[in-house]
């Protein structure tokens, strides 16, 4: 199996009451033999706000396993892992109607991880999981708050190519609409960044959006780089093609 970070806990090692039922769904959509992974907040995402979104749009799980859940930080996104063949698969609660064509949108264009498929819930048939590729470790991606000292070192190549995603995401009429501390992926060896999590995102043609979204970059960046505020803004401004600025 793949390295992974620890914020990543197998599902057998902890007992909630539907965590048979979830395993049973997963295996039945993408097979058996592979090792399944409940995402736990870490404590460096925590420092950023609660991150309980999926749990909150959920109705799947009874109270008692929503506030074991809940209490220890747990949220209802799963990793599924198999060697041969090889698959890195993320399975979370869709959170909007929409969201399914925007992330099929976002990873076509390189903006996000590759979607893949919509599946129904093994609970009900009004709430659908999302599945989408993996940004593996193993393969050069880690979310920034976990590369903040070696970011800030860097400062020049991860803002190039935040600024290039961004103008991907903008040309292609969608507004991320969600806090860049927490999604925001890094691939240093790539020069990349993705986002992840577009449960927030909405499309739209209209430019005061896409500014009112970058003034919101701005903020991020500048506390981000709180010593070169107008030195990484400007370079993200220069970087970013999309005729706005």
């Amino acid at each position: 199996m793949s390295t992974l970070l620890n914020q990543w806990v197998p599902l057998d090692t902890i007992y909630f009451k539907e965590s048979g039922t979830i395993t049973g769904f997963i295996e039945s959509n993408l097979g058996p033999d592979g090792k399944i992974y409940i995402f736990r907040n870490p404590k460096e995402l925590r420092d950023y706000g609660e991150h309980y979104g999926r749990l909150k749009f959920s109705e799947e799980l009874s109270d008692k396993s929503y506030h074991k859940l809940r209490k220890k930080g747990y949220d209802l996104v799963f990793l599924y892992i198999k060697d041969n063949p090889s698959l890195h698969k993320i399975i979370k609660l869709k959170q909007k109607d929409d969201e399914q064509k925007i992330c099929y949108n976002m990873g076509t264009c390189g903006a996000g991880p590759v979607f893949n498929d919509v599946l129904t819930s093994p609970f009900n048939n009004y709430t659908e999981y999302i599945v989408e590729d993996f940004l593996s470790q193993a393969d050069g991606w880690n979310p920034i708050y976990l590369q903040f000292p070696t970011i800030k070192k860097h400062y020049n190549l991860f803002i190039d190519d935040f600024a290039i995603l961004m103008a991907d995401i903008h040309n292609s009429d969608v507004v991320y609409n969600d806090k860049f501390d927490k999604h925001v992926f890094f691939n240093s060896l790539k020069h990349e960044c993705m986002l992840v999590d577009f449960g927030n995102s909405y499309t739209s043609d209209n430019p005061k959006d896409m500014y009112d979204e970058i003034l919101r970059v701005h903020d991020f960046l500048s506390k981000l780089f709180p010593k070169k505020k107008e030195e990484v803004t400007s370079r993200f401004n220069k970087k970013y093609d999309f005729n706005l600025l």
